[in-house]
Order: C-alpha cells, then structure tokens, then sequence
C-alpha cells in the first residue's frame, strides 16, 4: 500500500495495516507543515527519514529506501519504508 503525500510512501509488508497507519502517521507530521507562504513543503530523504524516528519507537528494525526515479509514473519521489529492515 502507499501513503499520499507530497512524496510516495510504500510500506512493506502491505497487509500490516497498523504499521501503514503508525508510519502514515509520522510521514504527515511532517509533509502536512507549511512555509511561511502557504505552500506545502516537500518531504525530501532527511526529513522522511527524520519522521521514521518516531515509527522506530514502535518498530525498531525499520528500514527506508528511495524508490527509483525511474519507477515513479507521476515524478513525485518514493521510499520504500520496510517494517522488518532489509
């Protein structure tokens, strides 16, 4: 499954919904801010990964892997968030 944001967020495994939700949770924390001019932020790898700090509390193996720009049909950027590292 994926998380709509600013940037695409796949989560592995796809049917633990809980761990789509807690990382769900953490990737809007941050994308869901704002600059000063009302434009959403966009999520680059540091900040995406800055949010996973709060998902490792609950999942401590957990792993982030840029998505190919290649795979991405709409050019927004994607991770790969891995509950059991890789």
């Amino acid at each position: 499954m994926s998380i709509e944001t600013a940037v695409r967020v796949h989560t592995i495994p796809t049917h633990d919904y809980d761990f789509r939700e807690v990382v769900g949770r953490a990737v809007a924390a941050v994308t869901g801010a704002t600059r000063r001019d009302g434009e959403p932020i966009e999520a680059p790898e540091p900040v995406i990964r800055a949010a996973l700090g709060r998902v490792r509390i609950r999942y401590p193996h957990v792993a982030i892997r840029a998505q190919d720009p290649l795979a991405s049909f709409d050019g927004r950027p994607g991770f790969y968030v891995i509950r059991d590292g890789l």
